[in-house]
């Protein structure tokens, strides 16, 4: 059975999230207050507070407590201070800082940070919750003036971030929360692109290689496998390839790989796969798979008159590999050079309204979806 306490610490939990005490960045009750006004004892009330710091609905600055359950707007006490200790710094927070995308990602935000007086510290968290709310707490204290986010869909990740009182934009994915600007690919619209492309090459089966945490809400699959349905051409739920990405960015493509040359071997002769894959580094992977198993088969499976293979990102090995990868390609420029121009007005606009802004993508189109022609040059 549970004890007063937690019993009391639940309703106040409960009570800073609907606003009960007051906006986030306002003041918060004392200890002596808390104890007085629930009539328990000083020990008592300062384990509560102890607990609420924990959760990061309030954070103690000098010997007051203020309320963050958000964006700590100027007018408040809390905003007051971030503003005056607030540095040209800003913080960037990736999954992998060893990730093709994410290194792309921070180079040219660290490009358009500087050429606007600001300098951007980068911090890695390996996607854990408890090590992306310290370098939060970091930056804080360092006095950044805003955070650009690019966090995985973990709901305590999500809850976090909603609790920041600093401008938060997130980049490459809209994380649905009001203190939150997103700066992202229209993903959909990308699918469909694929789509479009992979049947006008003649495809006639299809698949998606997804990430497994991302495959419910990833627009990108529903891009593609809606366009597809426009046609007429329903995807089967056993052509779309789930990847468990792991840790160090392993990713077991053993079951893809079964089941891609399953689908292979049940191909006749006038049948053609379109395989669209989540990223650029899947695209590879299932590229290599194909290419290893075409040479122990009965039949080799060429690329792309029998199989193509479309990725996503444009990242430099895209472009090297053999066959070069087609892939839906994008200027990171525009994306950072957006989310810098959000984040300076977040920051310096006290009226700033969080919103979603989106970058369009194009196809760069390789040999993994269109034979190259060779002619010969007559002397």
């Amino acid at each position: 059975m549970e004890n007063k306490l937690t019993l009391l610490t639940r309703q106040i939990t409960a009570d800073l999230k609907a606003g009960k005490f007051g906006e986030s960045g306002e003041f918060f009750l004392t200890n002596r207050q808390l104890s007085a006004d629930y009539g328990i004892s000083i020990n008592s009330a300062c384990k509560i507070m102890t607990e609420l710091i924990r959760l990061r609905l309030i954070r103690l600055h000098g010997k007051r407590y203020y309320i963050t359950t958000g964006y700590a707007s100027r007018h408040t006490p809390y905003g007051k201070l971030l503003a005056e200790n607030r540095r040209k710094l800003l913080g960037m927070i990736v999954n992998k800082i060893d990730h093709p995308f994410f290194a792309a990602l921070t180079k040219e935000l660290c490009k358009a940070a500087a050429d606007n007086g600001y300098t951007l510290l980068v911090s890695s968290s390996s996607n854990r919750v408890l090590r992306e709310a310290e370098i939060i707490d970091e930056f804080i204290s360092l006095g950044v003036s805003g955070i650009f986010a690019c966090p995985g869909i973990d709901q305590d990740l999500l809850n976090l971030y909603a609790l920041c009182p600093l401008p938060v934009v997130s980049l490459g994915r809209d994380l649905g929360i009001p203190n939150c600007d997103a700066v992202l690919v229209n993903n959909y619209s990308a699918g469909s692109q694929v789509a479009d492309h992979l049947r006008k090459i003649g495809c006639t089966d299809f698949a998606y290689v997804g990430i497994q945490k991302y495959l419910e809400t990833d627009p990108r699959r529903s891009g593609y496998t809606d366009r597809l349905h426009e046609f007429g051409c329903d995807l089967p739920k056993e052509n779309i390839f789930e990847v468990d990405y792991q840790h160090d960015n392993y990713m077991d493509m053993e079951a893809v790989s079964i089941k891609v040359s399953g689908l292979l071997k049940c191909m006749s002769g006038s049948e053609k796969l379109g395989i669209f894959c989540y990223n650029d580094l899947l695209a590879v992977a299932t590229l290599q798979r194909i290419k290893q198993y075409s040479r122990t088969a009965s039949k080799i499976y060429r690329i792309p008159e029998d199989v193509a293979i479309v990725g996503f990102d444009d990242l430099p090995i895209a472009s090297i590999i053999t066959p070069a990868l087609t892939t839906v390609s994008y200027r990171y420029g525009s994306i950072t050079g957006q989310a810098l121009s959000v984040m300076l007005d977040y920051i310096s606009n006290p009226g700033h309204r969080t919103g979603k802004y989106e970058i369009f993508s194009s196809l760069c189109i390789r040999e993994t979806t269109m034979k190259v022609i060779k002619c010969d040059t007559k002397h």
